[in-house]
């Protein structure tokens, strides 16, 4: 638990600071909130040669107002995910270094409010999660499972979809933001 605030409460002092290193912070969130949005959608078929490109279109229109033009054709190479990625993921670092030049004096504080918004939201409703599991994680014992470890476990779990979900909510929230 003390780890996880330690986590959140670095990226919190990013975005009171401002400057650079959050500009920095929220392109890496960016780009992993991308990576990992045109991952899922493409791990939904079976066989590249299933790849519906026009739904993940929409799918990065829908969630992050990116359109991305095309997407490669050779979906039987190793590397045609990370290609996909690699595409998307630019075109979101345009979107948002677009949406630097577009705010001009306003995007650094933006930036800070965003961030900020984003993860009081998230670690708060992470907090009354773990207090949910701290009060049923008794009853892992009836499993034959020890509390301690099964809660160090679950609330690992939950931290890391806290984290995704703070990367992709952030990335949402400000790539729409007018």
């Amino acid at each position: 638990m003390n780890q996880q605030r330690e986590v959140i409460y670095n990226l919190r002092s990013f975005a009171l600071e401002g400057g650079e290193e959050l500009k920095g912070e929220a392109e890496k969130m960016l780009t992993a909130a991308v990576s990992r949005r045109v991952e899922t959608t493409l791990a939904s078929f079976e066989t590249p040669e299933d790849w519906d490109l026009e739904l993940l279109r929409q799918d990065l229109l829908m969630h992050y107002l990116l359109s991305v033009k095309a997407f490669g054709d050779e979906r039987t190479r190793p590397a045609a995910v990370e290609d996909a990625q690699r595409e998307a993921v630019d075109e979101a670092l345009a979107a948002f270094h677009g949406k630097f030049t577009t705010l001009g004096d306003f995007a650094s504080r933006l930036l800070s409010l965003v961030m900020l918004n984003v993860l009081d939201e998230k670690w708060k409703d992470h907090l009354y999660d773990l207090d949910q599991l701290r009060s049923a994680i008794g009853y892992r014992s009836w499993g034959q499972k020890d509390p301690l470890v099964e809660y160090k476990r679950e609330a690992f779990s939950m931290f890391e979809d806290l984290m995704r979900d703070i990367q992709h909510t952030f990335t949402e929230r400000f790539l729409k933001v007018q």
